[in-house]
């Protein structure tokens, strides 16, 4: 098994050998990761890079990869799709699968900071020890498959000395089985 390259909770390794929209979520975060590279390795004379699931690569193909990029957001219909189908994952004991909206996804990356980006082994943590509060009716637009509820879990802690509360929000599946993680933010309590 090659090594697994892994960073913000997602394996780049699988990611960039697994389906469409798994490589489609790979190849739009390679492109600006490879980019970063090359800006900054013109800034000290160091061309060598790497992409995210390790493999190398070379300075064409990291300003090629940031065309890509940027051409991916034209088709946000298509990046919706494949960003919801990217992260699945299983909850804690409650066995509940749980995915990633696709808005949630991009603020992760419109913010980089670890407001939006605190580890994801956090999350159970959360689902299982924090505050859980119930909001019917939250949504007003409706969904396929999904409810109308939204579900705040809310986990007290502190990032860069600044104190909060980490924060998901999901919205359920009518048959309770899966989760959109639409909201996962810490959130600074405001200082007076």
């Amino acid at each position: 098994m090659p090594t697994q390259h892994s960073s913000f909770g997602f394996n780049w390794t699988y990611l960039s050998e697994g389906k469409p929209g798994e490589r489609f979520i790979y190849e739009f975060y390679n492109g600006f990761y490879t980019t970063g590279q090359y800006f900054i390795g013109r800034g000290v004379g160091d061309y060598s890079m790497r992409n995210l699931n390790g493999s190398t690569t070379n300075t064409d193909e990291a300003v090629w990869g940031l065309v890509g990029a940027i051409s991916s957001l034209s088709s946000i219909g298509e990046a919706k799709v494949a960003l919801s189908e990217l992260k699945a994952t299983k909850g804690g004991a409650d066995g509940i699968r749980r995915i990633y909206s696709a808005r949630e996804l991009l603020r992760r990356v419109e913010e980089p900071g670890p407001f939006h980006n605190f580890p994801e082994v956090f999350n159970n943590v959360i689902f299982e020890n924090g505050t859980k509060t119930v909001t019917p009716n939250y949504f007003t637009v409706s969904k396929g498959g999904l409810s109308n509820t939204n579900i705040l879990y809310q986990y007290p802690g502190i990032i860069n000395g600044n104190k909060g509360f980490f924060e998901i929000g999901i919205r359920p599946s009518v048959s309770g089985k899966t989760e959109v993680i639409w909201h996962r933010f810490f959130n600074p309590v405001k200082r007076r």
